[in-house]
């Protein structure tokens, strides 16, 4: 028995990537609740919508479609179906954004999903570790520079997902409101995003009228 736990523990010291190796065809569904103030009203969205891998490049970056299925807006008392449009990102390897291309997609793009996505470290990581992942402003995108800051605090499962659980700390790093996203990220060790909560400050997302503030809750279905 102590010869099986000593050969046990260099596999626990060795943690996980959290580093997604996606394949063509792969489909993963997620919920979003979210309640944002938006120019001093509040808006409550539900939404489902589909991602779906449609290639792999060979350098690991990939490219998700997602779709969008059901949702709802409710403002000011009143409740709206919500026609979302189907978007098409591709990501480097550490899920790192590349590239947004949407009917609607914007600078609100670039900006909402470079603080609100999950950023792979670059080693495997245990309970305890932390990591940042930052960028500069991409005038083409119309992004500004950011930074994000992570811990591993526990290790959970969310439904039927083993994950680990991430403090996270997301911020602009320029203009004179920026936008920030903090709260918690559920990772499965696949790398696979199974649940955020996060709250939102001064974030400009697409679409909106303004920069937004609220709480944000995404989860795998």
């Amino acid at each position: 028995m102590r010869a099986l736990a000593l050969f046990a523990l260099p596999l626990v010291l060795q943690g996980a990537a959290l580093r997604w190796t996606p394949k063509e065809g792969d489909e993963i569904k997620y919920r979003t609740v979210a309640e944002m103030t938006i120019q001093g009203g509040t808006a409550t969205i539900t939404a489902v919508n589909s991602q779906k891998v449609i290639r792999v490049d060979p350098d690991g970056s990939y490219t998700i479609q997602a779709t969008p299925g059901e949702g709802k807006v409710t403002f000011g008392g009143q409740e709206m179906a919500m026609r979302g449009v189907t978007t098409l990102t591709t990501c480097g390897p550490g899920g790192e954004i590349k590239e947004i291309r949407s009917d609607k997609s914007d600078a609100g793009s670039y900006r909402m999903a470079n603080l609100t996505e999950f950023h792979a470290p670059t080693k495997a990581v245990v309970v305890g570790d932390a990591w940042s992942v930052e960028g500069k402003a991409d005038p083409k995108m119309g992004s500004v520079g950011w930074k994000t800051d992570y811990k591993v605090v526990a290790e959970e499962t969310v439904g039927a997902y083993p994950a680990l659980k991430l403090d996270v700390t997301a911020r602009e790093t320029e203009g004179n409101d920026p936008g920030k996203a903090v709260g918690n990220l559920w990772v499965g060790k696949d790398g696979i995003l199974v649940k955020s909560e996060l709250t939102l400050t001064s974030l400009v997302v697409p679409g909106a009228p303004g920069p937004v503030s609220g709480k944000m809750t995404r989860t795998r279905l």
